[in-house]
């Protein structure tokens, strides 16, 4: 076309993200890099290998196919990703003008962005009994552990070193959250993510016990020690994404498939990778929902609960309290027979 250069979608992906970097945390490149990906698998299967050819109407058709095939909250920050990238690919001549323009971002309603979603408290009891009993002290059970009772996200989780595990202090055990972006591991809200929430017993003896046992004497690109580790090193975001989705599958700590699946036939057993396809398996944001849920139930303040998750007060409300209408009624009579 006049005026175009051609250039490959991979290329393009590539050149935006490097033009991003130095813009934005390793957590947002991260997003955008994965959502991208989902462009370069259509474009495969489309057989679009020059962005030249990425018309008004091609935009719309790739639109069409994601609202196909993920919910509706999804759509929304794909777009916008998708959209600033067709910006990028046109100020470099890659795309003809015009076509980011044409591509409207749809916005998920009230509902759909606080998706419900979440880990029942009972469920979590069920799988930390199984990791209890069978897998004590390893990566797994201490993994599961610190974002079920911290509520943690998984960059937070991944980024802990060995001191930042406070076994004893004068008020107890602790975790420090410590945003270190110069050294692979930002926090999502920088400096504000940074804080040091206490943790039961129960949580710090699992740790101790996981240090003195299971973790790999290792130490990351950058000379620091992880507190969670793979034989590698520092684990990867998707290391404990794979992790928590398996754990959580029913016939993981039950040995029961609740879809009437045969478990030995099934493929969301035996490979971590397709663990995510059980239907009944959570991601660790869902951990993230029920450990906020949890909190409220136990009486403990907005206010005090969203600091220790790193959220603001109004984000815990809409998108992460799952209570039922018992549960605030119960805690309403607690309160009036405290009184």
């Amino acid at each position: 076309m006049h005026g175009l250069e051609s250039i490959s979608p991979r290329e393009a992906v590539q050149q935006y993200l490097s033009d991003r970097k130095p813009e934005v945390t390793q957590s947002t490149l991260y997003e955008h890099k994965c959502r991208l990906n989902r462009f370069l698998e259509w474009c495969d299967d489309e057989g679009l290998d020059d962005m030249n050819a990425t018309t008004r109407r091609k935009a719309q058709a790739y639109k069409r196919h994601r609202v196909e095939q993920v919910a509706a909250t999804t759509v929304e920050h794909e777009m916008r990703t998708f959209r600033i990238f067709l910006k990028f690919c046109e100020r470099i001549g890659g795309v003809p003008e015009g076509v980011a323009a044409s591509l409207s971002v749809p916005t998920a309603n009230k509902s759909e962005r606080s998706r419900s979603e979440s880990l029942s408290e009972e469920r979590a009891d069920r799988i930390l009994d199984y990791l209890e009993t069978y897998e004590y002290a390893s990566f797994r059970h201490v993994l599961f552990h610190l974002i079920w009772n911290l509520g943690c996200r998984t960059g937070g989780v991944r980024a802990l070193d060995l001191g930042d595990f406070h076994e004893t202090s004068r008020d107890g055990p602790f975790i420090e959250f410590v945003h270190r972006p110069e050294e692979g591991t930002p926090l999502k809200n920088k400096w504000k993510s940074e804080r040091k929430p206490p943790i039961r017993d129960s949580l710090r003896d699992v740790i101790a016990d996981y240090i003195d046992t299971h973790r790999h004497d290792v130490t990351d690109e950058y000379g620091r020690k992880p507190l969670l580790t793979t034989e590698q090193g520092r684990p990867h975001k998707t290391t404990v994404q794979r992790t928590v989705y398996a754990v959580t599958r029913p016939c993981y700590y039950t040995n029961e498939c609740p879809h009437d699946r045969e478990i030995n036939e099934c493929e969301a057993v035996g490979d971590y990778n397709t663990a995510s396809k059980c239907p009944s398996s959570r991601s660790p944001h869902t951990l993230r929902r029920g450990a906020a849920t949890r909190n409220l139930n136990d009486g403990m303040p907005e206010e005090m609960a969203s600091d220790r998750m790193d959220m603001t007060p109004d984000v815990l409300r809409e998108h992460y309290n799952v209570q039922t209408e018992d549960d605030k009624r119960r805690l309403q009579r607690e309160f009036f027979d405290s009184r």
